[in-house]
């Protein structure tokens, strides 16, 4: 019988610790991926968000089942922090956007989307050095990791790496729509998506080799008394991606909203609730804290059904 112990060994081993910048051989700080100082802020309570939380004891009981996560109050200076950059250029980079001003200049579009492939590349980068050493076997949840790694990698060191050290002097690799919700949202979340077929059925994706498929990177955060919503892609990808995008600039505002909420709660680990929602949660159906995020299931299939991803499945994020 394998012991709790065990897996906690694999635990230990998965954290990675460099800096993402290209070639920086420093260590990593407890870096945010949403912004501490305004985002985070404005979603806390007495310093406090609701965030999904990995459990370091939670196992793979059965093959092919995913970590157990809970949402629990967590300290807003932890919330959504990862070990991405060394400290000169945590600060150098997103300086842009960490001011109190709102930033959605071409740069500062860029620098929420590369922020956010970032996040997923480490946290995904470091479930794979769990799986590797966990004594569970999932043979399955280590190929999907593995692909989806090797997908970010070809994003950041091939597109977006680039621009970061040419300091914005090259041509930026992403586009951008950027939607405004005449509404504070509740909630603020990073998601990335390979979407399989289109809105009319056409195929994106033909296996589960991300590297192959067309990522949309999307960034959701309260801003004063309006939410915004960034939707981004690689302008290397336009001519594929023209009808699916042509589509997205079309939709309704209730279109947009179930849109982004079947996204984040179908793809993110990045999200933060403000803990002022929790009792509009229904405790049977949805997320309650210490309860586990099975919500996440009902949606993560989603995206492989463009036209699922504009109905309502039981939840909207922008109306909690």
């Amino acid at each position: 019988m394998i012991k709790y112990s065990d897996e906690k060994k694999a635990v230990n081993k998965m954290y990675i610790r460099d800096c993402m910048y290209p070639k920086c051989q420093d260590k990593a700080i407890h870096s945010h991926s949403l912004q501490n100082n305004r985002v985070i802020s404005e979603l806390a309570v007495k310093n406090h968000v609701l965030m999904p939380m990995l459990q370091n004891n939670a196992l793979f009981l059965e093959k092919d089942k995913r970590f157990n996560k809970e949402l629990k109050l967590v300290g807003k200076n932890e919330a959504t922090t990862f070990d991405g950059f060394c400290s000169v250029h945590d600060n150098k980079i997103f300086l842009p956007i960490e001011k109190n001003t709102l930033n959605l200049t071409e740069m500062g579009k860029f620098l929420y989307a590369y922020r956010n492939v970032c996040f997923h590349l480490r946290s995904l980068e470091e479930l794979l050095k769990r799986l590797i050493n966990s004594p569970y076997e999932n043979e399955k949840s280590f190929l999907i990791t593995y692909y989806f790694v090797q997908a970010l990698l070809k994003i950041k060191e091939v597109y977006l790496d680039k621009y970061i050290i040419s300091k914005g002097q090259l041509k930026c690799p992403i586009d951008s729509l950027c939607w405004h919700f005449k509404n504070k949202a509740n909630f603020a979340a990073n998601a990335i998506m390979f979407p399989v077929y289109g809105f009319n059925g056409e195929l994106y994706m033909k296996t589960n080799a991300y590297e192959n498929g067309y990522p949309l990177i999307v960034t959701s955060f309260p801003n004063n008394n309006e939410t915004i919503v960034l939707v981004s892609w690689l302008k290397h990808d336009k001519d594929k991606l023209k009808g699916y995008i042509k589509k997205l600039k079309s939709l309704s505002r209730s279109e947009k909203e179930l849109y982004i909420t079947n996204i984040i709660l179908g793809t993110s680990s990045d999200i933060i609730f403000s803990p002022k929602i929790k009792e509009q949660l229904d405790p049977k159906t949805y997320l309650i804290e210490g309860g586990l995020l099975s919500l996440q299931e009902k949606y993560e299939q989603t995206h492989e059904n463009c036209k699922e991803m504009l109905e309502y499945l039981g939840i909207n994020l922008f109306k909690l």
